[in-house]
């Protein structure tokens, strides 16, 4: 054989074994991806911003890219564009970044409400804008309160979630006032479980959804209360009820 021809085909086989180690190498660490982006609970198409975009020549790097970013929740990948989009999966809205953010690290708190008009409003106060992570577990009528000075008597708005027997979710003002927004939710709220919702209060307009899915309840208040509620509260009514308060791990 000539010495040139073994010479090239010797450099061939080597550039071809270099490729495979590539290729297996990437393939393990595209498990080692997905699986961490699986753990922070990414993958569902919320409302959300766009933190970058960029090009990349596989799904494998955009993964990576997306770990390497703090508030990067999940990212979506073009096979034909090369596009890789990393998102945030926030519930607020894109004019309005300094809401809150879903993050990777959540640190959590936990309460119980006893009965009738026994509120709480552990959280601190908030200024116009507020978002609420939080789960609930109890067999109907988990109340979240919205209270101008962090008492029952304050309240202004209160969010009703498993009413009428654990069948619909309403909104009104106050305990007493007929429900202005009213939803069918069969089973949202239960007794044997933690069922996880997020809401939005921004300046007398409100959002409710399940975790990680778009709004199903929503209304603005046409003429918002000169003074506006600054506490959230827990509440429940015949029964007891558990929650816990997802929020951002301090730095």
């Amino acid at each position: 054989m000539n010495f040139d021809v073994f010479r090239l085909e010797l450099r061939f086989f080597i550039f071809n074994l270099a490729l495979v180690v590539t290729l297996v190498s990437c393939s393990s660490n595209s498990t080692s991806y997905q699986s961490a982006l699986f753990e922070t609970g990414s993958g569902h198409d919320v409302e959300h911003r766009p933190i970058s975009s960029a090009r990349f020549a596989s799904r494998t790097r955009c993964a990576a890219h997306c770990l390497t970013e703090k508030h990067c929740r999940f990212y979506s990948y073009d096979k034909g564009t090369l596009e890789c989009v990393l998102r945030d999966a926030s519930v607020v809205s894109p004019t309005q970044p300094s809401v809150g953010y879903l993050t990777r690290r959540v640190c959590t708190s936990t309460y119980k409400t006893q009965g009738q008009f026994k509120y709480l409003y552990p959280l601190p106060p908030f200024s116009g804008q507020a978002v609420l992570d939080f789960s609930v577990q109890t067999i109907a009528d988990a109340i979240v309160s919205l209270s101008t000075n962090g008492t029952f008597k304050g309240v202004k708005y209160e969010l009703v979630i498993g009413a009428n027997g654990n069948t619909n979710t309403y909104l009104r003002l106050g305990w007493k006032y007929t429900p202005f927004v009213n939803r069918r939710t069969v089973g949202v709220v239960s007794e044997h479980e933690m069922r996880r919702f997020w809401l939005r209060y921004d300046h007398g307009t409100f959002a409710l959804g399940k975790h990680e899915r778009a709004a199903y309840l929503e209304w603005t208040d046409p003429t918002p209360p000169a003074n506006p509620p600054r506490f959230i509260g827990f509440g429940s009514w015949v029964r007891h009820a558990d929650w816990v308060v997802h929020g951002n791990c301090p730095a």
